[in-house]
C-alpha cells in the first residue's frame, strides 16, 4: 500500500474505536521551530545535560540550572502550533472529545494552545513553577519570574522555584502518567507521532496495551517496528491533516 492508502486505512480504524490515543514526541513540535533536544541543533548541544538537567544539579546549583530553563523558555515562547497539532484537535472534534486523547512527552503546550482536550504531559510543562521544599506552585509570569534574578523564589519559603518540568533523576507526575496508561489500556487505536518510542517509562503508554491497533506517523523507522501495524512515513505537519481529511470523507 501507498502511505494514502496506508492513511485511509487508520482512518477506517479510528471512525471504528472506541478510545484513541495519540502519543506525541519532539517530532510533532520540529515544525514550529522547537529542535528535538537531541538533534545536531537541540539544546543538549549548548548544555550537557548532565550538568544542567538532573534534579541533583538543580538541588546543588539553582542559578546555573536556571540558565538552561531561560534557554528552554526562549525556545518555546515564539513557537505556534503548526499543522499536526491543529489535526490532532480537529480530530477530536470530529470524533468527540470523549473518544480522542493525547498523551505528549512535550513540554510545550502546544497541543493545548491548539484546542486540543484531554492531554496528559507525561515529561511536565513550562506553564506551571512549584517549590521542591514547601510544593507551592504558580502559573508562570514571564515578566516577572524569567526577570527575576538570580532565580525565582518561593513567596512562601524563598526556596528557588522550579518550572514544572521533569528533570533526570525525577519521577515522572504519578497521577497524570497512571491515568494515561489507564486510558490507553482501553483504547483499540494508539496512534504515536513524531517520537522515537525509545524513551521509557513513557512510551509504556504506548506499547502496555498488547490489545490496541498501533500507527506511527513519523520521518523514520524506529527500533520498535516489529510492534508497529500501520506505519507513515514523513513530515508530520502533512502527513496528519491528510488522516483528518480521510476522516472527513467517511459517513
Amino acid at each position: 500500500m501507498n502511505s494514502m492508502q496506508v492513511i485511509s486505512s487508520i482512518a477506517k480504524l479510528a471512525k471504528k474505536a472506541k478510545k484513541i490515543l495519540f502519543f506525541t514526541g519532539a517530532g510533532i513540535s520540529t515544525p514550529s521551530g522547537i529542535p528535538d533536544f537531541r538533534s545536531t541543533n537541540g539544546i543538549w548541544q549548548k548544555f550537557d545535560p548532565n550538568e544542567y538537567a538532573t534534579i541533583t544539579a538543580f538541588k546543588k546549583n539553582p542559578e546555573k540550572v536556571w540558565k538552561f530553563f531561560l534557554e528552554v523558555f526562549s525556545i518555546i515562547k515564539s513557537a505556534e502550533p503548526n499543522e499536526a497539532h491543529y489535526a490532532i484537535s480537529n480530530i477530536q472534534k470530529v470524533l468527540g472529545e470523549e473518544k480522542v486523547f493525547v498523551a505528549t512527552q512535550n513540554i510545550d503546550a502546544l497541543h493545548q494552545n491548539a484546542g486540543t482536550k484531554n492531554v496528559f504531559e507525561i515529561h511536565g510543562t513550562t506553564r506551571k513553577l512549584h517549590c521542591l521544599w514547601c510544593q507551592y506552585e504558580e502559573l508562570v509570569n514571564e515578566d516577572k519570574h524569567l526577570n527575576e534574578k538570580p532565580f525565582p523564589q518561593c513567596p512562601k519559603c524563598n526556596n528557588p522555584l522550579k518550572p514544572e518540568v521533569i528533570l533526570f533523576g525525577e519521577y515522572l507526575p504519578q497521577e497524570v502518567y497512571s491515568t494515561a496508561i489507564d486510558i490507553s489500556k482501553e483504547c483499540d487505536l494508539l496512534i504515536a507521532v513524531g517520537t522515537s518510542l525509545e524513551v521509557f517509562p513513557a512510551s509504556y503508554i504506548f506499547f502496555d496495551n498488547r490489545e490496541a491497533t498501533r500507527v506511527l506517523f513519523n520521518y523514520t523507522t524506529t527500533s520498535n517496528m516489529n510492534n508497529i501495524q500501520y506505519f507513515v512515513q514523513g513530515n508530520v505537519q502533512y502527513t496528519l491533516p491528510e488522516l483528518e481529511k480521510e476522516l472527513r470523507k467517511i459517513e
